[in-house]
């Protein structure tokens, strides 16, 4: 059959939405590794870049992929360029050069800390599975 199709009552919708980050706070040294949870994320490492927007995206911090599916991105959190607390927002970016809307807004709400834990004891044990000693 060739001809118009009818569009009525038909909307697509492209595009992504982040429900969640967690943890949704982390060290100002960097490290933390979060997990963003959404949907119609990319399976491609770039595909969907992160970064934690400071000021408007003025001296943004990257979030490096370790892994990616379409419902969830696990990243860990490079150094912020300040040494206090701050909130910041976690923005995944998609393919197409655009955001991830973020369902509610808080979900993509990131706090940076300078509170961080104290180690106070260390014991050495030998991995024998991996053949290395471990801490």
């Amino acid at each position: 059959m060739y001809g118009l199709l009818n569009t009525t009552d038909h909307v697509l919708t492209v595009g992504s939405n982040v429900t969640s980050i967690v943890p949704s706070t982390g060290s100002i040294h960097g490290g933390t590794e979060v997990t963003i949870t959404g949907t119609n994320f990319g399976t491609v490492f770039t595909d969907n870049p992160v970064q934690i927007s400071l000021n408007g995206g003025v001296g943004s911090v990257n979030c490096y992929l370790s892994s990616i599916n379409s419902t969830n991105i696990k990243c860990r959190v490079g150094e912020a360029p300040f040494t206090y607390n701050m909130t910041a927002k976690l923005v995944t970016f998609l393919k197409t050069s655009e955001e991830a809307t973020c369902v509610p807004s808080t979900a993509c709400v990131f706090n940076y800390t300078d509170s961080i834990p104290e180690v106070v004891n260390m014991t050495p044990s030998y991995n024998t599975t991996a053949n290395h000693w471990q801490v």
